[in-house]
């Protein structure tokens, strides 16, 4: 995942709720099955084996993992967890419905 999109995810975490962080970081903690503050290759494809598609969540976790060292801390983790909540914002437009990406969220579309 590109820094941008990175930085997005830690802006609106340090600007969300107090819920909101609670949230994230249970969402971590349970994924962090043995509790050491990183979430391992072996944690991510446990939590995400449901998906059936081995290869796709390996690729998703090399997108996540910024530092290459095999496991996501919690700021690496704040990207998912931005992606799949409800923090992001569709272009409604023009009617594309597209997820707008970028800190100043602009939509592109012609």
């Amino acid at each position: 995942m590109d820094q941008e999109f990175h930085d997005s995810a830690i802006i609106c975490y340090n600007n969300a709720t107090g819920e909101v962080q609670n949230l994230a970081k249970n969402f971590f903690n349970s994924m962090d099955t043995n509790g050491d503050g990183r979430i391992s290759r072996s944690e991510f494809l446990q939590f995400l084996g449901k998906f059936n598609n081995t290869q796709w969540i390996q690729e998703l976790f090399q997108s996540i993992d910024q530092n290459g060292d095999g496991s996501l801390d919690f700021v690496e983790f704040l990207t998912p967890f931005y992606f799949v909540s409800n923090w992001r914002v569709k272009c409604d437009g023009l009617g594309c419905n597209t997820w707008l990406q970028g800190l100043y969220f602009t939509c592109a579309t012609y």
